[in-house]
C-alpha cells in the first residue's frame, strides 16, 4: 500500500512541476516502472577503481584508514588470486563489497571459494564489535554462533524449498516458530527476528516484506543445513527432497 501511495505521490509531483527533472532510486519494481514519462536505467557493476573509490569514502568510524590502504593494497597486488569473473562478481557489488571488508578486518584474507566466503563473513558478522562502543553483541536469542547457523540453515531450507525469497512478518513467524518447536529452543520468535535483521543484519525490512540482503545467503545457508543432513539424520527429510526435485525441475528446463 506505501508503494501504492508513493506512487500516486510521484504522478502528482510530475505533472504539477513537468520541467523539474526527478529521479527515483529504487529496485526494480513493475510499480515504479509503470509511471509515464520516466524512463528505467540499470547501474553497471562497479569497476575495480570504482570499488576503490567506495572503499575509501567509507566512514573511518567503522573502517580505519589504514585496514583500507592494506586492503586495497592486497586487491592490487594479487594476493587474492581473484580471477577476472571472481573479481566482477565480488567487487562490482557494493553489498559483497561492504560484506568483504568486514570479513577482512577480522580475517585478513578474502577467500575466492563462494562457500568458504560465506563462512567466513558469517563468522565476522557474528562477532563484529560495534564501531562506536567497542564491544560485540551477543545472540538475543541466547545461542552460540555455530547454535544459531544451524537453526537459521532450517529457516533457510524450509524457505527456499518453498519458493518463498520474500516474507510477510506473519510467513517469517510461522517459518521460526517451527524451528523452535522442532528443535526444543527456549527462545521466541522476536529474538530471532533481532538477530537476523539487526545483529546480523541478513535479512531487512522492505515495505511490508522481509527479504535476504543477497539471495545467494540463504542458498548457503539452506546448503548448510542439508550438508549436515548426511551425518544428521534427524535432519528434515522433507526439505531435503522438495528442493532436489525444484534443481531436477530446474536441470530439465535448462537442458537443451
Amino acid at each position: 500500500e506505501y508503494v501504492l501511495e508513493c506512487k500516486k505521490e510521484i504522478e502528482i509531483f510530475a505533472d504539477q512541476f513537468p520541467k523539474c527533472k526527478v529521479i527515483i532510486s529504487s529496485r526494480d519494481m513493475s510499480e515504479l516502472r509503470s509511471i509515464e514519462g520516466f524512463q528505467p536505467y540499470y547501474l553497471c557493476p562497479l569497476t575495480e577503481d570504482q570499488a576503490f573509490e567506495m572503499v575509501n569514502k567509507l566512514d573511518p568510524v567503522y573502517v580505519d584508514e589504514d585496514l583500507k590502504e592494506r586492503f586495497i593494497r592486497d586487491v592490487k597486488t594479487r594476493r587474492f588470486r581473484f580471477n577476472d569473473k571472481e573479481k566482477r562478481e565480488f567487487f562490482g557489488n557494493p553489498l559483497f563489497l561492504s560484506i568483504m571488508i568486514v570479513t577482512y578486518s577480522q580475517t585478513n584474507n578474502i577467500p575466492t571459494q563462494r562457500y568458504l566466503f560465506y563462512e567466513q563473513a558469517y563468522r565476522a558478522m557474528s562477532t563484529r564489535h560495534d564501531g562506536l562502543k567497542g564491544i560485540t553483541r551477543n545472540f538475543a536469542t541466547g545461542l552460540n554462533e555455530r547454535d544459531f547457523q544451524k537453526y537459521f540453515g532450517q529457516f533457510c531450507a524450509d524457505s527456499y524449498a518453498d519458493y518463498n525469497l520474500k516474507f510477510s512478518r506473519d510467513l517469517m513467524e510461522r517459518y521460526l516458530e517451527k524451528v523452535i518447536s522442532d528443535n526444543g529452543l527456549k527462545t521466541s520468535v522476536d529474538m530471532f527476528f533481532k538477530d537476523i535483521t539487526e545483529k546480523l543484519c541478513l535479512m531487512y525490512l522492505d515495505g511490508n516484506e522481509y527479504r535476504f540482503i543477497h539471495r545467494s545467503f540463504q542458498e548457503y545457508f539452506a546448503a548448510y543445513y542439508f550438508r549436515r543432513r548426511s551425518t544428521h539424520p534427524a535432519i528434515s527429510t522433507v526439505s531435503y527432497h522438495k528442493v532436489a526435485k525444484k534443481e531436477t525441475n530446474r536441470a530439465e528446463k535448462n537442458d537443451p
